[in-house]
């Protein structure tokens, strides 16, 4: 039956046109190219493609005109960037980025918490935190490429209770200048160094909270290449107000670029009645040990929390 409707109307179409050459020549070829080529062609793309993604147990995609998605393993989507290296660090593979960090902060992170993700980058906090505790997040992220993804990803899960915000955060309101060398790892740099730099507004934590009228902070998340430092400075009033459970990257190397270092960090929590556990390269929670450099020789990332009485 359908092959006689094809050959009807391709004799209707003859038959109307059998005085326009031009017309009938054009007809052909682009059946040609759409029919004969392009549409196997596009066929055998797919079919490669699905075995390729099969043998390499790559998390389902999707195409779509803001860029393409990975389906991660918690049911959230994000943008796949071909430009970023790293991909997005195994979880196109069914992995979860600092799965072990993650889960620390999703469980002491009560449902309709507060939480402020400083140096949010695609979301890889943002989201799990958004969708499985229905927390009101607070997303920082300086970085405009960075930013971009970000706001993609937000727009694509479509969840509730995030806010995003374009800026650094610090010790003190101002602009800065950023290191565009690594768009997922950009770093505050001089001001008077502009090649491969952009400009960045800053702000603290406490302004933040205070212009916000937040009237909790559950769970903060830190990690800024290397200003964690002047991020807990600025923050030092809702830290101690709140007592959120904070998440912390601490690198002497990155930290020495920013004039700080890692015991002014366990100081600053200290002096607070701060404890914490340290989350190993291993992806492996222990808890610490008497000498610091010791523990960073095992892992960057500590989770600060005060201890339950």
């Amino acid at each position: 039956m359908h092959k006689y409707r094809l050959l009807t109307d391709a004799t209707r179409f003859l038959f109307r046109n059998k005085k326009k050459p031009v017309v009938i020549f054009i007809r052909i070829i682009q059946y040609v190219k759409r029919d004969v080529f392009l549409r196997p062609f596009i066929s055998l793309w797919v079919k490669l493609s699905q075995s390729l993604f099969h043998l390499a147990k790559f998390q389902p995609i999707s195409f779509e005109p803001e860029g393409v998605f990975i389906h991660a393993n918690n049911n959230l989507f994000y943008c796949y960037d071909t430009e970023l290296e790293g991909g997005l660090a195994g979880m196109e593979y069914g992995g979860l980025w600092e799965s072990q960090e993650l889960a620390l902060i999703l469980e002491n992170t009560p449902i309709n918490g507060t939480v402020l993700d400083i140096g949010a980058c695609f979301g890889s906090f943002t989201f799990p935190l958004a969708n499985e505790k229905h927390a009101y997040v607070h997303a920082f992220e300086p970085g405009k490429k960075a930013f971009s993804l970000l706001t993609k990803n937000y727009q694509k899960n479509n969840l509730p209770g995030i806010t995003l915000i374009n800026s650094a955060v610090g010790d003190k309101m101002g602009t800065v200048r950023l290191s565009m060398i690594d768009y997922m790892g950009n770093y505050i740099v001089s001001k008077n160094k502009l090649e491969n730099t952009d400009s960045a507004p800053m702000m603290t934590v406490d302004l933040y909270v205070r212009q916000k009228k937040l009237k909790s902070v559950d769970s903060i998340k830190c990690d800024v290449e290397g200003s964690e430092y002047s991020v807990l400075q600025g923050a030092k009033k809702t830290i101690e107000t709140f007592s959120p459970v904070v998440l912390v990257e601490i690198h002497d190397e990155l930290l020495d670029r920013q004039n700080a270092s890692a015991d002014k960090i366990f100081d600053f929590f200290e002096i607070r009645g701060y404890t914490y556990r340290r989350i190993t390269e291993d992806n492996e929670v222990k808890t610490p040990l008497a000498d610091h450099a010791a523990e960073l020789s095992q892992g960057h990332n500590f989770f600060f929390y005060k201890s339950k009485k």
